[in-house]
């Protein structure tokens, strides 16, 4: 779900769709990885993230890397756009997408089972490789 609206925002940006290959949890354009997701799920929750490439270091990237498994490309080096512009477009697909008329205020509960899950998971050495 994530992963189709991730690839409407970056057609409703410029890119053609035969460009775009949404392949397993990555999201391609010529065969250039620009976006990368994931997911958690715990009891009837989900957190689902995904990472994509706009305006990135990409050399930064490479050297904290071992070995990236598909080259990588920046997505303002494909059309003319910036973090902000994708940022609008994204949210704009969403409010079509789910009808949304306003936005909703984060309920403390959710804020809290966010911060246990990061607590938890993803301060973990085991997580990081930094």
């Amino acid at each position: 779900m994530l992963g189709r609206l991730l690839v409407k925002t970056i057609k409703a940006l410029g890119v053609e769709n035969k460009d775009i290959n949404l392949k397993e949890n990555n999201i391609f354009i010529n065969k250039l990885k620009i976006c990368g997701m994931a997911a958690h799920i715990r009891y009837d929750r989900s957190l689902v993230h995904a990472s994509i490439l706009v305006e990135s270091n990409l050399e930064r990237l490479r050297s904290s890397l071992k070995k990236l498994k598909y080259p990588v490309i920046n997505l303002t080096e494909i059309v003319n756009t910036n973090i902000n512009s994708f940022i609008e477009a994204f949210r704009k697909i969403i409010q079509e997408d789910y009808k949304v008329v306003e936005e909703a205020e984060i309920k403390v509960s959710e804020v809290n089972q966010a911060s246990n899950i990061y607590l938890e998971k993803y301060t973990s050495k085991k997580w990081n490789i930094l």
